[in-house]
């Protein structure tokens, strides 16, 4: 009996130094660790945090580290540890793409890990405007610690997105805001433009497109309505914008407008626009030979950006049909450019 009494305690002393799980010994006098880890098991955490690059909003679910395999004869090389990442996919953009993924980062600690492992990873086709569920993966090693995790989006190049997995670490989306701008862009001899609102993003969704560090892409949306017959047309040569140094912009893209017959409107609309992102005065310049003497027209609409963490945070500006609402005392509003 004293035998048996010697060996049971002589195991749980070892499953003691192993550490693990708190148990107690049959008769509740002492507790030891059992261990309810160990090669092949998993550990896991919710992220539930999103993040937006190249034209997607990509939402982390669950992130999981599966344990490296022991090998046995005749496999005698270890097989790597690996990370999953549940992930919901959400295309931006109005055409189907396939979310870029070269450009993903794990980082733990001071570690990198580059290599995805692609009997896991699944990166979904979605189509435009819609979700698809996929997979990130990832072969790390032993060092790997899942606390300390955090996903690098983005090469350094182009503005990058940082989502901890963990409880450590800065969390940087990149989320797109809404800038508050609203009002009419009158130009006699040809249409009125009323400007219904703006999106400030770190990207371009709509050609799925990354923006230089510190870039920031704006899209103006607006409807146009003909003042007169026989006008055409409009484009990104007519749109332009100042910034709060002075200087102005052309437009990068907008669709292209065939005007119409006296009092047609031409809805959804968009001028899109990359600059240096500030706080500060904007003002929205239309111009164009319109006239019947081809001398240029012009009329603006200004308004105002604060720059967030994240983005732009909606700022007062105009109601349709009226100037924009002055911006911060140390924040002039501008007056028309001349140009």
């Amino acid at each position: 009996m004293r035998t048996r009494v010697a060996l049971a305690a002589l195991a749980l002393s070892l499953i003691a130094a192993c550490g693990g799980t708190t148990a107690k010994t049959q008769n509740g006098s002492a507790s030891v660790k059992v261990s309810p880890s160990g090669p092949g098991t998993a550990g896991s955490v919710t992220v539930n945090k999103s993040y937006w690059f190249a034209g997607f909003k990509v939402t982390l679910g669950t992130a999981t580290v599966i344990k490296a395999i022991t090998p046995t004869p005749p496999a005698y090389v270890q097989a790597p540890e690996k990370v999953t990442i549940d992930a919901r996919f959400e295309n931006l953009s109005p055409d189907t793409f396939t979310p870029y993924n070269e450009d993903l980062v794990l980082e733990s600690g001071s570690d990198s890990y580059v290599n995805h492992d692609s009997s896991l990873e699944k990166i979904p086709d979605v189509p435009g405007l819609q979700s698809g569920l996929g997979t990130i993966a990832f072969q790390v090693d032993d060092k790997f610690n899942l606390n300390r995790a955090v996903l690098l989006v983005g090469s350094a190049n182009f503005d990058q997105a940082t989502i901890p997995l963990g409880s450590s670490g800065k969390y940087v989306s990149l989320e797109p805001q809404k800038v508050a701008v609203t009002g009419t862009v009158v130009l006699p001899d040809a249409f009125t433009l009323a400007v219904s609102g703006g999106d400030l993003s770190y990207d371009d969704p709509r050609r799925h497109e990354e923006r230089k560090p510190g870039d920031v892409n704006l899209v103006l949306h607006f409807s146009l309505t003909s003042s007169k017959d026989n006008i055409c047309c409009f484009s990104s040569d007519n749109a332009s914008l100042k910034l709060p140094d002075g200087t102005a912009t052309v437009a990068t893209s907008a669709n292209s407008i065939s005007i119409g017959p006296k009092g047609n409107t031409t809805p959804d609309n968009f001028a899109a626009f990359v600059f240096k992102g500030a706080d500060g005065s904007y003002d929205f310049i239309v111009k164009g030979k319109y006239g019947a003497d081809s001398a240029d027209e012009q009329a603006d609409l200004p308004f105002t950006i604060t720059l967030g963490q994240s983005g732009a945070t909606p700022s007062p500006s105009g109601s349709p049909g009226s100037a924009a609402s002055p911006g911060p005392a140390d924040s002039p509003q501008p007056t028309p450019s001349g140009h």
